[in-house]
């Protein structure tokens, strides 16, 4: 039985929990919100116990957590719980840069615990059979990758807009695109951007065009991804 502990109690967790639930070896012990009215009503609608501190989740009975958080904090919350000795489910971006998901993945190795980024994609049952088509198609590899997204109905006052929680179309959407493009073509070589920040600093419209280089040749992407409030 893995018995979940959960670190925010927004509109991502409750997604989470939809899915929690109808797994039968899987368990809601506790919560905790840096927002006590969050996870008070949180606890209320799928049970386990509501936290009072980080401190108080990590210790109580659970030998696994889920960050359900802004980026900003996922890596201070994965070094404790990983520190407190718990398997860590991470909600994307794992890390704001490669520096931090390094030293995440270091704490990770040393106390023989599993750390995995929410990326979604690769269980998606279409996706699945997707790639299994790609992989067997006579065509040959994927020699280019397209994807695109947009979010255009939140609010200006949502976290997608703040700067200092990491908000942003990159952090927030953009890294499903760059997900595909490493998926298909391998590591990146060299990346190009352009876009358009917004007066509150994050990016709003960007456009990336990253260089790849298998070892049966050289590939590129095209990405985009926009976030847009609400009119």
């Amino acid at each position: 039985m893995i018995r979940w502990g959960i670190i925010g109690c927004g509109r991502i967790a409750h997604r989470f929990m939809q899915g929690l639930n109808v797994l039968p070896d899987c368990a809601l012990v506790a919560s905790w919100s840096r927002r006590p009215e969050t996870v008070t009503a949180f606890v209320e609608q799928y049970g386990g116990i509501a936290c009072e501190s980080i401190e108080e989740l990590l210790a109580s009975d659970i030998n696994a957590v889920y960050i359900a958080t802004l980026p900003d904090s996922h890596a201070g919350y994965s070094i404790a719980a990983l520190n407190a000795g718990k398997h860590v489910l991470c909600e994307k971006p794992a890390a704001i840069n490669l520096h931090i998901l390094e030293t995440i993945l270091k704490v990770a190795k040393a106390k023989k615990l599993l750390f995995m980024e929410g990326m979604k994609p690769p269980f998606f049952p279409l996706y699945r059979r997707l790639k299994k088509h790609l992989l067997t198609d006579p065509i040959g590899d994927v020699g280019y990758v397209r994807a695109g997204s947009s979010v255009a109905d939140i609010s200006l006052d949502h976290p997608n807009f703040s700067y200092d929680l990491a908000g942003g179309a990159t952090m927030g959407i953009g890294i499903y695109e760059a997900y595909l493009a490493i998926e298909w073509l391998g590591a990146t070589k060299k990346v190009q951007a352009m876009g358009r920040f917004g007066d509150n600093k994050i990016d709003m419209f960007p456009s990336f065009k990253p260089s790849m280089n298998r070892v049966t040749g050289s590939f590129i992407a095209g990405l985009i991804c926009t976030v847009k409030a609400m009119p």
